[in-house]
């Protein structure tokens, strides 16, 4: 009797932890959402839609310092790949890691722009580089968030300089940053051959 008990003990934690483990994917990487290529459409503001405007994000480090997210500071040839955070997010922190290192020499004039949500703490244990490869950016509110109904992280979208959504897409790895950059149009100039297509608008 003692047996069957700490059986059904042992099966209740496992299916909670279980549990644990769906959120835990569903929030840091969007595997049950977005896994799909019918979820990952459905994702967030449409390809082809205006971004939403009179966005602000302040500084994870001085709640005074704000931005206002203007897509039009950009050069007419380049754009804004903006990478939006939850308040817990690992793969971002390896990912920025990794732009510390640089973007190919043809993405230099992209803007990136991360944005998190207020984990509750401050200052932000990501640290942006003193050379601006990337800048970071929180939405205490979850505004910014809310406005292209993104619930996953790290997921991006590429929007130019009219403020024209180009792509969107999880981007879990530098690789996926420089290919949905390339997937989306920009550079202006032909995307070269690793990236898989054509740029999406000339």
């Amino acid at each position: 009797m003692v047996a069957l008990i700490a059986s059904v003990v042992f099966l209740y934690l496992l299916v909670c932890l279980l549990a644990i483990l769906v959120i835990v994917l569903y929030r840091q990487f969007g595997l049950i959402y977005v896994g799909s290529r019918g979820g990952h459409e459905l994702t967030g503001k449409a390809v082809g839609a205006r971004a939403p405007e009179g966005l602000r994000a302040v500084s994870p480090f001085d709640s005074a310092a704000d931005l206002d997210l203007d897509w039009g500071a950009v050069p007419t040839d380049s754009a804004t790949f903006l990478l939006l955070g939850g308040e817990a997010c690992p793969v971002c922190e390896q990912v920025l890691g990794h732009l510390d290192e640089g973007m190919p020499p043809d993405l230099n004039d992209v803007r990136i722009l991360f944005v998190d949500k207020d984990p509750g703490t401050w200052p932000s244990a990501v640290t942006a580089p003193a050379n601006g490869r990337w800048q970071h950016w929180r939405s205490i509110d979850g505004s910014v968030h809310d406005a292209f109904d993104v619930e996953v992280s790290p997921f991006a979208f590429v929007i130019d300089h009219e403020g024209i959504i180009r792509g969107k897409g999880i981007a879990s790895s530098p690789q996926a940053v420089s290919h949905l950059l390339y997937e989306s149009g920009f550079p202006r100039a032909a995307a070269p051959a690793h990236a898989g297509q054509q740029p999406a608008r000339q």
